[in-house]
């Protein structure tokens, strides 16, 4: 619910630090970024972790004001009505019309998630509502409450979706063998939900996005990886249009089955397709796709290119996982040589703008 559904965040960042010095009576305060990284914690966790980080930073123990902090916390909260995170409701009556079973699973108390839900207008879009207070179920990032969620909407854990905004979320949600859904707009960034591994995939937020378009003006090509912007931008290089792209998400093979689309409409088989640079030598066999093989000459490594130390955070998986959308959609197995010694953000540049050329050739 916070910071998935409802944007319950800036609440927390309103108001924390006025709490804090009202009842502490002192002047003291935690950073933004310490709120939004504790956000999905239960309210008593989270602000337990609150007072143990200004007594360290400031010295200032919080004595009897915590019982009086979390009263006024939980009725600022229960009485506030949130404005739903963009996007977000959107999906959900989608959902709805589709006859898709909706839950709301919290790790805070469940008659405060439904007296929340109720005042911020979005109670009506959920079936199920799991908070952190049923007995012998345990908090996230345990597994309990998403596996209680799909028993009472009698759905099968497997064929759940789970979206949640934090790390502790999406470690349930795929602890209970869910498909998860990572999403930024609350407790954990991007770039952090993207590297943690338990999310199999992750949106900057829930706005729409534009899967591309052929267009007169200039290219104007954004995704959450500016490597993976220059890439796709080599890759349509060969095409005398431009390209206007927002691609929201981590999902690097529907972003590379796309830029196929888009450049490659005239493919016709059987025929093996060619492309080259400088740097490398490119082929587009026929296949079944979405064979990727990378091989190298003149003594070049071409594991640097998959080499975590080589490239920045989830760069080297982005660019494997777009050829491999590449291949698919052009229904080939790309084989790729390397020539010669170059940066792997630089050689993967020459390989996507070679792989272009092929799926370009007429």
């Amino acid at each position: 619910m916070d910071g998935t559904v409802l944007d319950s965040l800036a609440l927390d960042l309103e108001i924390c630090n006025d709490l804090l010095r009202k009842h502490l009576a002192a002047d003291v305060h935690v950073s933004r970024s310490f709120i939004r990284d504790h956000f999905a914690l239960d309210v008593p966790m989270f602000w337990q972790r609150i007072l143990e980080q200004v007594e360290a930073d400031f010295g200032v123990a919080s004595g009897s004001a915590f019982h009086p902090i979390l009263a006024a916390y939980e009725a600022a909260r229960t009485s506030a009505s949130f404005a739903p995170c963009p996007g977000a409701c959107e999906v959900l009556e989608e959902a709805k019309r589709r006859g898709i079973p909706l839950a709301i699973v919290s790790n805070n108390e469940t008659a405060g998630v439904r007296s929340i839900l109720r005042q911020s207008g979005v109670e009506p879009l959920f079936d199920v509502i799991v908070g952190n207070d049923h007995a012998e179920v345990k908090k996230k990032p345990a597994p309990d409450t998403y596996l209680l969620a799909a028993k009472m909407l009698r759905v099968d854990p497997a064929r759940c979706a789970v979206v949640e905004d934090s790390l502790i979320g999406v470690e349930s949600g795929k602890r209970a063998g869910a498909h998860v859904v990572g999403v930024a707009t609350g407790g954990a960034s991007f770039d952090t939900l993207a590297d943690c591994g338990w999310a199999d995939v992750v949106y900057v937020d829930f706005e729409r996005s534009a899967p591309g378009a052929i267009t007169d003006s200039t290219s104007r090509i954004a995704t959450p990886l500016p490597l993976v912007d220059r890439w796709s931008a080599a890759f349509m290089s060969t095409s005398s249009d431009a390209l206007e792209l927002t691609w929201r998400n981590n999902d690097w093979e529907w972003l590379g089955s796309t830029l196929c689309d888009l450049l490659g409409r005239a493919i016709a088989p059987p025929a093996d397709l060619r492309g080259a640079d400088e740097l490398v030598d490119v082929g587009l066999d026929s296949g079944t796709g979405p064979g990727v093989d990378i091989v190298a000459t003149n003594g070049v490594n071409v594991s640097a290119l998959t080499d975590a130390a080589s490239m920045p955070k989830q760069g080297a998986g982005a660019a494997v996982r777009m050829l491999r959308g590449i291949a698919g959609a052009a229904h080939r197995d790309i084989r790729v040589t390397v020539l010669a010694h170059a940066a792997a953000d630089v050689t993967w540049e020459a390989i996507f703008r070679a792989v272009g050329r092929a799926v370009h050739a007429r």
